[in-house]
């Protein structure tokens, strides 16, 4: 079997991966930066036992065709989304939920692989709101602080207008983000955008799959790396909406070019 390296090319970040025999042999990652700068940083690797290059993601594009003697197949995102979360995930019949910059939904039914949309909030909407918000733009230290928060501090619940709870929503459910706002610390207003961003996600991610009549979202990409999200996502979606299983992938920064690797250009 081939040794393949596959490139993801997002927009903060660019991941790495090598497969042998379909097995995960080396992996790494790098802040994004122009393939100009890439390119030297790759060559001075040691490469020797690669036989094919996989690339995908927006900056596959310039990439060169051949590259140190290889030939580079470039690897369309939506199929490298999907077939990196089958890897992962033995199942066929899922919404694979790829969550980086933006959120990416793509159905996978039985080899069928089609985009069915996504939605423009991901991890850079939480960082460029904290950024406007209170002057932070590492994810890190936003999350060190969101840990530390109060959503009741920010964000108006429905046991605020309902106490028992409306109809399929229980009553810690957020009826509103951002609509009760009582002498925040930094530490509410960031656990507060994470609950915005995880939200935004997860509902996005639970009409996606009743449209493409899925009963299962697996979610990978950076951002669903969070344990924060990961819990306002149990916390706040699954409760709601049991007829839809939400699960996580492992080493979900790698996904993608995982997908990019075994895929065929």
């Amino acid at each position: 079997m081939a040794r393949i390296l596959g490139i993801d090319f997002g927009s903060s970040t660019t991941d790495f991966i090598v497969l042998d025999n379909k097995k995960i042999v080396y992996e790494n990652q790098m802040v994004s930066k122009p393939i100009e700068y890439i390119l030297p940083e790759l060559e001075q690797k040691d490469f020797k036992k690669i036989d094919e290059i996989h690339v995908t993601g927006h900056g596959a594009a310039p990439f060169p065709k051949y590259f140190n003697g290889f030939k580079v197949s470039k690897i369309d995102e939506i199929e490298a989304i999907a077939l990196g979360t089958k890897f992962f995930f033995n199942k066929n019949d899922f919404l694979a939920a790829s969550l980086g910059s933006g959120t990416c939904f793509v159905s996978y039914k039985k080899g069928r692989i089609k985009h069915v949309g996504g939605t423009p909030i991901g991890g850079m909407t939480l960082v460029g709101l904290s950024k406007l918000l209170f002057g932070l733009d590492d994810f890190k230290t936003i999350e060190k602080l969101a840990t530390k928060g109060n959503l009741g501090s920010v964000d108006l619940e429905l046991k605020d207008i309902y106490p028992q709870g409306l109809g399929a929503l229980k009553k810690d459910a957020t009826a509103s983000h951002f609509g009760k706002i009582k002498n925040p610390k930094k530490e509410d207003i960031a656990l507060g955008l994470f609950n915005l961003v995880a939200q935004g996600v997860g509902i996005n991610a639970y009409f996606a799959a009743k449209a493409a009549k899925h009963t299962e979202v697996i979610l990978s990409g950076k951002l669903s790396e969070s344990a924060i999200i990961k819990k306002l996502i149990e916390n706040k979606i699954c409760s709601s909406v049991p007829e839809i299983k939400f699960n996580f992938t492992r080493k979900a920064s790698f996904v993608t070019a995982c997908g990019a690797a075994i895929s065929k250009d």
